[in-house]
Protein backbone atom coordinates (compact mmCIF):
# COMPACT_ATOMS: atom_id res chain seq x y z
CA UNK A 1 0.00 0.00 0.00
CA UNK A 2 1.47 3.15 -1.27
CA UNK A 3 2.55 5.33 1.98
CA UNK A 4 1.73 9.22 1.85
CA UNK A 5 3.57 12.04 3.38
CA UNK A 6 7.12 10.18 2.75
CA UNK A 7 9.44 11.96 0.97
CA UNK A 8 11.63 10.59 -1.82
CA UNK A 9 14.17 12.70 -3.03
CA UNK A 10 16.87 11.31 -6.54
CA UNK A 11 20.07 12.92 -6.64
CA UNK A 12 19.14 15.30 -8.87
CA UNK A 13 17.40 16.95 -5.93
CA UNK A 14 14.15 15.88 -7.89
CA UNK A 15 11.34 14.77 -5.46
CA UNK A 16 7.63 13.50 -4.75
CA UNK A 17 5.36 13.10 -1.51
CA UNK A 18 2.20 11.58 -2.07
CA UNK A 19 -0.86 13.41 -0.47
CA UNK A 20 -3.57 11.25 -1.48
CA UNK A 21 -3.47 7.68 -2.68
CA UNK A 22 -5.90 5.75 -5.38
CA UNK A 23 -7.27 3.91 -2.29
CA UNK A 24 -8.24 7.40 0.24
CA UNK A 25 -10.14 8.63 -3.45
CA UNK A 26 -11.85 5.43 -4.51
CA UNK A 27 -9.59 5.56 -6.98
CA UNK A 28 -11.07 8.91 -8.33
CA UNK A 29 -7.36 10.50 -8.84
CA UNK A 30 -3.76 10.17 -6.67
CA UNK A 31 -2.58 13.96 -5.37
CA UNK A 32 0.93 14.57 -4.80
CA UNK A 33 4.16 17.09 -4.07
CA UNK A 34 6.48 17.26 -6.85
CA UNK A 35 9.61 19.69 -6.69
CA UNK A 36 11.68 19.41 -10.10
CA UNK A 37 14.63 21.12 -8.37
CA UNK A 38 16.77 23.64 -10.52
CA UNK A 39 18.90 22.01 -13.23
CA UNK A 40 17.45 18.87 -12.27
CA UNK A 41 15.77 15.75 -13.80
CA UNK A 42 14.04 16.46 -17.28
CA UNK A 43 11.05 14.01 -18.07
CA UNK A 44 11.33 12.68 -21.09
CA UNK A 45 8.17 13.05 -23.63
CA UNK A 46 5.34 10.16 -22.70
CA UNK A 47 2.19 9.75 -23.11
CA UNK A 48 -0.96 9.28 -20.18
CA UNK A 49 -3.39 7.12 -22.30
CA UNK A 50 -5.96 6.69 -19.71
CA UNK A 51 -5.18 9.75 -17.18
CA UNK A 52 -4.94 13.54 -17.26
CA UNK A 53 -1.94 15.07 -15.27
CA UNK A 54 -2.90 18.54 -13.78
CA UNK A 55 -0.07 20.55 -11.97
CA UNK A 56 -1.16 23.53 -9.72
CA UNK A 57 2.16 25.94 -9.79
CA UNK A 58 2.66 26.59 -6.36
CA UNK A 59 6.52 28.23 -6.65
CA UNK A 60 8.73 28.91 -9.36
CA UNK A 61 8.27 28.09 -13.22
CA UNK A 62 6.94 24.83 -14.63
CA UNK A 63 8.12 24.26 -18.84
CA UNK A 64 5.95 21.55 -20.68
CA UNK A 65 5.55 20.82 -23.96
CA UNK A 66 2.73 19.68 -25.22
CA UNK A 67 1.70 18.36 -28.83
CA UNK A 68 5.34 19.72 -29.45
CA UNK A 69 4.76 23.33 -28.52
CA UNK A 70 6.73 24.61 -25.59
CA UNK A 71 5.10 26.60 -22.62
CA UNK A 72 6.13 27.94 -19.83
CA UNK A 73 3.70 27.83 -16.16
CA UNK A 74 4.30 30.85 -13.59
CA UNK A 75 3.57 30.23 -9.94
CA UNK A 76 -0.16 30.18 -9.03
CA UNK A 77 -1.39 28.68 -12.06
CA UNK A 78 -2.46 25.42 -13.25
CA UNK A 79 -1.26 22.96 -16.27
CA UNK A 80 -3.69 20.61 -17.24
CA UNK A 81 -2.72 17.53 -19.85
CA UNK A 82 -4.71 15.22 -20.98
CA UNK A 83 -4.89 11.64 -21.83
CA UNK A 84 -3.71 10.40 -25.17
CA UNK A 85 -1.43 13.42 -26.10
CA UNK A 86 2.59 13.88 -25.74
CA UNK A 87 4.28 15.37 -23.43
CA UNK A 88 6.85 16.38 -21.11
CA UNK A 89 7.31 18.95 -18.23
CA UNK A 90 10.34 19.97 -15.92
CA UNK A 91 11.31 23.21 -13.59
CA UNK A 92 12.56 25.87 -16.08
CA UNK A 93 14.77 27.74 -13.90
CA UNK A 94 18.22 26.64 -13.35
CA UNK A 95 18.48 28.51 -9.89
CA UNK A 96 14.83 28.16 -8.65
CA UNK A 97 12.63 24.62 -8.16
CA UNK A 98 9.37 24.50 -9.57
CA UNK A 99 7.19 23.07 -6.65
CA UNK A 100 3.92 21.95 -7.99
CA UNK A 101 0.60 19.43 -6.44
CA UNK A 102 0.16 16.93 -9.31
CA UNK A 103 -3.29 15.53 -9.84
CA UNK A 104 -3.90 12.71 -11.50
CA UNK A 105 -7.27 11.79 -12.60
CA UNK A 106 -8.62 8.82 -12.52
CA UNK A 107 -6.16 7.38 -9.96
CA UNK A 108 -5.62 4.31 -10.80
CA UNK A 109 -2.12 3.01 -9.39
CA UNK A 110 -0.58 5.81 -10.63
CA UNK A 111 0.83 6.17 -6.69
CA UNK A 112 2.00 2.69 -6.83
CA UNK A 113 4.07 3.69 -10.19
CA UNK A 114 5.44 7.11 -8.47
CA UNK A 115 6.68 5.75 -4.95
CA UNK A 116 8.23 2.68 -7.00
CA UNK A 117 10.13 4.89 -9.86
CA UNK A 118 11.06 7.61 -7.24
CA UNK A 119 12.01 4.59 -4.45
CA UNK A 120 14.11 3.34 -6.95
CA UNK A 121 15.69 6.71 -7.75
CA UNK A 122 15.98 7.63 -4.28
CA UNK A 123 18.43 4.56 -3.93
CA UNK A 124 20.50 5.81 -6.75
CA UNK A 125 19.13 2.41 -8.98
CA UNK A 126 18.73 4.95 -11.92
CA UNK A 127 18.22 8.94 -12.33
CA UNK A 128 15.44 8.21 -15.12
CA UNK A 129 13.28 6.24 -15.92
CA UNK A 130 14.90 2.88 -17.20
CA UNK A 131 13.83 1.42 -19.95
CA UNK A 132 13.59 -2.13 -18.29
CA UNK A 133 12.32 -0.57 -15.24
CA UNK A 134 9.25 0.80 -17.58
CA UNK A 135 9.20 -2.54 -19.36
CA UNK A 136 8.00 -4.61 -16.55
CA UNK A 137 5.64 -1.67 -15.02
CA UNK A 138 3.53 -2.74 -18.36
CA UNK A 139 4.38 -6.49 -18.21
CA UNK A 140 3.11 -6.46 -14.73
CA UNK A 141 -0.30 -5.14 -16.15
CA UNK A 142 0.14 -1.53 -13.91
CA UNK A 143 -3.07 -0.02 -15.06
CA UNK A 144 -1.54 3.46 -14.72
CA UNK A 145 0.82 2.91 -17.50
CA UNK A 146 2.33 5.46 -19.24
CA UNK A 147 4.15 5.12 -22.74
CA UNK A 148 7.66 6.68 -23.72
CA UNK A 149 7.26 7.80 -27.63
CA UNK A 150 10.98 8.48 -27.52
CA UNK A 151 12.13 4.78 -27.28
CA UNK A 152 9.94 2.66 -29.47
CA UNK A 153 6.78 3.24 -31.17
CA UNK A 154 4.01 3.23 -28.72
CA UNK A 155 2.16 0.53 -30.88
CA UNK A 156 5.45 -1.56 -30.33
CA UNK A 157 5.69 -1.33 -26.66
CA UNK A 158 3.32 -3.54 -24.99
CA UNK A 159 4.44 -6.46 -26.91
CA UNK A 160 8.44 -5.85 -26.44
CA UNK A 161 7.53 -5.62 -22.54
CA UNK A 162 5.16 -9.01 -22.79
CA UNK A 163 8.07 -10.76 -24.31
CA UNK A 164 10.67 -9.47 -22.13
CA UNK A 165 9.23 -9.41 -19.30
CA UNK A 166 10.09 -12.79 -18.07
CA UNK A 167 14.30 -12.47 -18.39
CA UNK A 168 13.35 -8.88 -16.90
CA UNK A 169 11.69 -10.22 -13.96
CA UNK A 170 14.11 -13.18 -13.29
CA UNK A 171 17.03 -9.94 -13.38
CA UNK A 172 14.90 -8.88 -10.42
CA UNK A 173 13.12 -5.88 -11.96
CA UNK A 174 9.53 -5.65 -10.32
CA UNK A 175 7.01 -3.29 -10.96
CA UNK A 176 6.09 -2.77 -7.42
CA UNK A 177 8.71 -3.18 -4.35
CA UNK A 178 7.84 -4.51 -1.33
CA UNK A 179 10.64 -2.65 0.24
CA UNK A 180 8.40 0.93 -0.65
CA UNK A 181 4.73 -0.33 -1.43
CA UNK A 182 5.04 -3.55 1.30
CA UNK A 183 3.91 -6.08 -1.36
CA UNK A 184 5.78 -7.15 -4.43
CA UNK A 185 4.29 -7.76 -8.30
Amino acid sequence: MPTINRLLVLKSGDSVELLETSAMTGGAYVRSRFVFAAGGLRAPSHIHPLQEEKFEIVSGRLTYFLDGKRHVAEAGTTVTLPPGIVHRHYGEDEKEDAVTIETVTPGLDWDYVLENLFGLGAEGSFNAISLPAFLIMQAAKMKAAFYAGYIMPVWFQKPAAKALAPLLYRLGYRAVHKRFSGEER
